[in-house]
């Protein structure tokens, strides 16, 4: 037996917030944590960096795919769905630009070289913004179909 519509939209709503609570524990916590220990050297904060959010971002993918099952198998209005295609572009420019450009710039300062100044930094920490600010939404925007039931 599949699912009922409530089932879904209460495991997409939990889906979507422990999703923000993990991106505010790793990009907004943990990774500024590390560069205020001062017994981390720049060059391992940043090659720690490069795999936590290698790994991360494996992760959203993950979630994403779980939460556009959910949310496409819902009877309602496309505003939900069109969040979670926002999230979606967002993590892609991440996944497929950001995050390999970055991966460079950390190669070229674990060489010993100073790589020039770069936006891709505040890019990515702004998609993560709006990630965080979409999916926290979310929830809110399915509970009016859930009373509608």
């Amino acid at each position: 037996m599949a699912p009922s519509q409530k089932t879904r939209r209460l495991l997409a709503s939990a889906l979507s917030l422990l999703w923000a609570g993990a991106l505010l524990g790793v990009s907004f916590i943990a990774t500024p944590a590390k560069f205020w220990a001062h017994s981390l050297t720049l060059p391992v904060a940043l090659d720690v960096g490069r795999q936590t959010f290698q790994f991360f971002n494996k992760l959203e993918l993950g979630a994403l795919v779980a939460l556009g099952i959910l949310l496409f198998s819902l009877r309602q209005s496309g505003f939900p769905r069109a969040l979670v295609v926002l999230i979606a572009g967002l993590l892609a420019l991440q996944f497929l630009w950001l995050l390999p450009a970055l991966d460079q710039r950390v190669a070229v300062f674990l060489s010993g070289a100073v790589p020039p100044q770069s936006p891709l930094h505040k890019v990515y920490i702004a998609c993560d913004v709006w990630k965080l600010v979409l999916l926290i939404a979310l929830p809110w925007l399915l509970e009016p179909a859930a009373k509608n039931e």
